[in-house]
């Protein structure tokens, strides 16, 4: 490039001093020629005039500023890329140049609206599948064509989506998908309330297993992306509450001579009894060792989650359900006390002739009972059932 200066009373031998950035170049004369200039360069021309009545002597042109364009180049050129049906794929170029345009192309054909430095291919298809290079104009020529990037889409199919599942507190529950294809990749989400899917950091298989799962995680909604290219159906996880279930014994001991001891008061009603020992609610001291026995109650709600709460019982060394004192009673007055016994029963008194002189109702509790009775001999039955005791007392006057 040439630049030339035009002297205006520069006098008969003018002294030019051409510049480039500020720094001296060239020679004394009207013209700078060079090849090197680079874009942002500044050219100007310092011009010294001899005329006799030149004021300033020394004057400095107009600066000129270069503006250099450059031949478009690519610096890197967009990958082959293998992927599933349904994903997203973007191939991208880096070039340098000066009023850069891109085309780019598949199978050699410009593809209509692709003209960025990159190229987007959303939820692809197999005809997706084929060769694709972009070609870069600028400026300067000439055009450049990068290297070829071969996209290769696989299909595969989901055979089987997660279901949904419907478990109490504290159980294990899974979630399985079957897919086919080849080298299949799975990520399982989840939304929590209506907050968008996030993924599940480390749950990267075919199925998904959440151990001992609370009620705080009712209603969450699980899926599995399936090689970051399809999303399967949503499945919903329902956490049913453990009931609240309670039982206290009536009686924490019980002896050896207590004929049955039948279980009541679990809650919620409905439930069933179990423990050694037990049959059918109920409980046989005699045919049980001494000891503690685990009574618990048993309980499943309309959800089908269980419960259970548990009290024990004590077996203790036969013990008279009857006692009578004083016997023999020398002034009439005798106390007859019962121990409980948790089925009721019936006390009778009988005087030597057999007439019955008094009777009352065992219910369970400790009774003790007062009489006044005339000399003489007189028998108490305890009619219980499976048992009755029979004690004898005589009275003296």
């Amino acid at each position: 490039m040439t630049f030339t200066a035009t002297a205006n009373n520069g006098g008969t031998t003018p002294v030019y001093q051409w510049k480039l950035n500020g720094n001296n170049v060239g020679i004394n004369s009207n013209t700078y020629s060079t090849a090197s200039l680079a874009n942002g360069d500044m050219v100007s021309c310092e011009l010294t005039s001899n005329a006799t009545c030149a004021s300033p002597t020394t004057v400095t042109s107009n600066v000129v500023i270069m503006t250099v364009n450059t031949a478009p180049a690519i610096t890197i050129h967009p990958s082959s890329q293998t992927v599933f049906v349904g994903a997203n794929v973007t191939f991208t170029t880096t070039a340098t140049g000066s009023g850069l345009i891109y085309q780019w192309r598949k199978d050699g054909v410009d593809i209509s609206g692709a003209s960025n430095s990159s190229y987007t291919i959303t939820n692809v298809a197999l005809a997706d599948s084929g060769n694709y290079d972009v070609v870069i104009t600028g400026i300067c020529p000439p055009s450049v064509t990068s290297n070829t990037a071969t996209l290769t889409v696989n299909p595969f199919t989901i055979n089987t989506h997660p279901m949904n599942q419907v478990v109490c507190a504290g159980a294990n529950v899974t979630f399985t998908i079957v897919a086919s294809g080849t080298g299949l990749t799975y990520q399982w989400q989840v939304s929590v309330g209506s907050a968008p899917f996030a993924d599940i950091t480390g749950a990267t298989s075919s199925s998904l297993t959440l151990n001992t799962v609370t009620v705080a995680l009712n209603g969450n909604q699980y899926r599995c992306r399936v090689s970051s290219s399809a999303n399967s159906n949503t499945a919903m996880l329902t956490v049913n509450p453990l009931p609240v279930v309670t039982f206290n014994l009536p009686v924490d001991t019980v002896y050896k001579n207590t004929p049955i001891l039948i279980f009541f008061g679990g809650s919620p009603a409905g439930g069933t009894y179990s423990g050694t020992g037990v049959s059918g609610g109920q409980f046989f001291p005699g045919a049980n060792n001494l000891g503690d026995y685990q009574i618990t109650y048993n309980y499943t709600d309309a959800n089908g989650c269980p419960g259970s709460a548990a009290d024990v019982l004590t077996v203790l060394p036969k013990a008279d359900l009857v006692n009578i004192y004083p016997n023999p009673a020398n002034e009439g007055r005798v106390t007859i006390v019962v121990a409980p016994v948790m089925i009721g029963g019936t006390a009778t008194a009988y005087n030597a002739s057999g007439q019955k002189v008094a009777e009352w109702v065992v219910s369970g509790r400790l009774t003790t009972h007062q009489f006044d009775w005339a000399a003489g001999q007189y028998t108490i039955i305890f009619r219980k059932p499976f048992a009755n005791e029979t004690k004898s007392i005589i009275i003296a006057r």
